[in-house]
């Protein structure tokens, strides 16, 4: 008798509201599609605003794959007004707040600090899109240092804070065209995008901005002093 040939599997994501069926040719064996599915559960969606299907050609670990949704997800968002951010992003009393800078700005640190004061959406990538006429911060599946997967939750008009390690905890205002400039440098893109500078700068004019100095404790009451 001939064998059955073994199915494809398929995961459908949807990340900042954007839908990507993926299929996973049945070579990778149902171990593999297994762990993804843990590892995304909070992200299968149907209504989404786009959808389309790849085929996952990359190595079986979960560290390629995420490249591979990474990668997939820095070109889809800007089809549909939205970008993917190196930023920390939390949720607290019902505000959406992005912290990013560069790499040992203290993203993670902030995050872990933000546990007891909100939802924290990811400390290494967040997205942001333009819905209506209305920006909103979104969590992704990717996460940094921090154990456990993002969170599928969203916050209408997020702040954004750019980072900077200090003595004491504060707030500084920051000139829009400054702050543009330090944020097109945490905007994840594998490849050239022109429409990314009116993007970003879109987004970065229409929200709140600014430096928080912070230490490792105590900054959240000087944010939620910020009226």
């Amino acid at each position: 008798m001939r064998k059955s040939a073994k199915k494809n599997n398929l995961l459908s994501l949807s990340i900042a509201g954007a839908g990507c069926n993926i299929i996973l040719p049945a070579k990778y064996g149902s171990e593999f599609t297994e762990l993804l599915k843990k590892r995304y559960s909070a992200f299968f969606g149907k209504n989404t605003a786009a959808k389309i299907t790849l085929v996952y050609k990359g190595l079986p670990n979960k560290y390629a794959f995420d490249t591979f949704v990474r990668l997939t997800y820095s070109s889809l968002l800007l089809k549909h007004n939205g970008f993917l951010l190196h930023a920390s992003g939390v949720i607290s009393k019902g505000k959406g707040y992005i912290f990013t800078g560069i790499s040992g700005a203290g993203k993670t640190t902030v995050a872990e600090a933000s546990k007891r004061c909100g939802a924290v959406l990811s400390d290494e990538i967040v997205a942001v899109r333009k819905t209506g006429n209305v920006w909103k911060l979104f969590g992704t599946p990717f996460m940094g240092l921090m154990k456990g997967g993002g969170k599928n939750k969203t916050a209408k008009a997020p702040t954004v804070f750019f980072l900077k390690q200090a003595r004491e905890n504060a707030v500084r205002i920051m000139p829009i065209e400054r702050a543009w400039a330090k944020l097109l440098r945490n905007v994840i893109l594998f490849k050239p995008e022109k429409k990314i500078a009116g993007l970003t700068y879109d987004f970065i004019a229409s929200v709140e901005s600014g430096v928080l100095e912070f230490k490792k404790t105590g900054f959240w009451r000087v944010i939620w002093r910020i009226k």
